[in-house]
């Protein structure tokens, strides 16, 4: 499930990057969101399979969690940083 939830996430993403009209925008948006449903729990479940000490596996959720949370706060500034860097 995490390969195919991936998977799901990069075609969606990618026509996100090649979209141009608002109904290619709505389904790119909507597999994007399907692509998260398959592989966020499993992600989480692999997590808590891999640590074994219940203080460290709520430390590790609660960081990606965290993170997750950080990268889409940032990724829009960096995004339009780059863009008018004409990077």
């Amino acid at each position: 499930m995490l390969i195919l939830g991936c998977v799901v996430s990069v075609f969606s993403f990618a026509l996100l990057a090649v979209t141009q009209i608002l109904p290619g925008f709505i389904i790119a948006m909507t597999l994007c969101a399907i692509g998260r449903a398959i592989w966020e729990p499993p992600a989480s479940a692999l997590i808590g399979d891999l640590i074994d000490d219940q203080a460290q596996r709520e430390l590790a959720l609660q960081l990606r969690y965290f993170l997750i949370n950080a990268g889409a706060a940032l990724a829009p500034i960096v995004g339009g940083v780059i863009t008018e860097s004409g990077v």
